[in-house]
């Protein structure tokens, strides 16, 4: 019996992981080779919707409905460019440099521990949190009724793995300003040296912008076969698979791209192409 699939069978077999590429809907700058990929997959599902009357029952069948998605998982979860760009303004990327960096006062309210460790906060007007590079800089510790506080006294900092800063404050009533726990505390940093981070945050967004992109790869005869989409909205969803110690498998996280028609192109080429040469 001759074999089920021959030479040319197998040189169109999609046997290679793929590049992601993409930009923002409706541009015309270059695309981004974002990240290569694995188990990508690209599914397109027209409903087909049977039209009809009462009197002459059904009459014709047509596309009521066209859904389409490209699914993919990449090795780099915590590539926060990546993400940020993809979500089309889901996700806001923030990026801090290393250095003196101002950030709000902190006010510990009536009703602290004594000798307890408080965490020092870091956060500028932006809503930003910092890590500190070593002990943070105070221009003042106030209590509401105390008054002044005097470092390595009436209170000390500490350094506290439990702390997102590294740091923290402890407070002592029997120091010499006898600081009484039903007082408010507040804390006026004097530009801290701190870590520099890119922050990436979400929660709250409505409306975001689609992107337009496509994924390729190499067929077994060499040539390259193209996945192109329109117009997609990422879905948003983020797993972040921390790996188990001493764990052989690399942690990957999914992406889900959903597809919209892109009305402004010509019917029948609205929402993909597939591309072989």
């Amino acid at each position: 019996m001759a074999n089920e699939y021959t030479t040319a069978d197998v040189n169109q077999v999609l046997n290679n992981p793929g590049i992601f590429y993409f930009r923002a809907f409706g541009s015309t700058g270059s695309y981004t080779k974002a990240v290569f990929t694995n188990a990508s997959e690209f599914s397109f599902t027209p409903e087909i919707t049977t039209v009809g009357f009462d009197d002459t029952g059904e009459v014709f069948d047509a596309i009521g409905k066209e859904t389409g998605e490209v699914k993919f998982s990449f090795g780099k979860p915590f590539d926060l460019d990546f993400m940020s760009s993809l979500s089309g303004g889901l996700y806001t990327k923030t990026v801090t440099s290393a250095g003196a960096q101002a950030v709000a006062n902190q006010t510990i309210a009536a009703g602290w521990g004594n000798k307890t460790p408080i965490t020092i906060d870091l956060v500028d007007t932006a809503g930003v949190i910092y890590i500190a590079n070593g002990e943070p800089a105070i221009t003042s510790v106030t209590a509401s009724t105390s008054g002044a506080l005097a470092a390595n006294d009436d209170y000390s900092i500490v350094a506290d793995e439990n702390s997102y800063s590294g740091y923290s404050i402890v407070l002592n009533s029997a120091g010499t300003a006898t600081v009484a726990t039903t007082e408010s505390i507040v804390i006026i940093y004097n530009d801290p040296t701190v870590i520099g981070q890119t922050t990436m945050s979400g929660g709250g967004i409505k409306n975001y912008d689609p992107i337009e992109g496509y994924f390729d790869t190499v067929l077994k005869d060499g040539t390259t076969a193209k996945v192109n989409f329109y117009r997609g909205f990422y879905n948003g969803n983020i797993n972040l698979p921390f790996g188990t110690e001493d764990s052989p498998e690399a942690a990957v996280t999914d992406v889900v791209i959903s597809l919209k028609k892109d009305t402004s192109r010509t019917a029948g080429d609205q929402v993909f192409s597939l591309v072989k040469g």
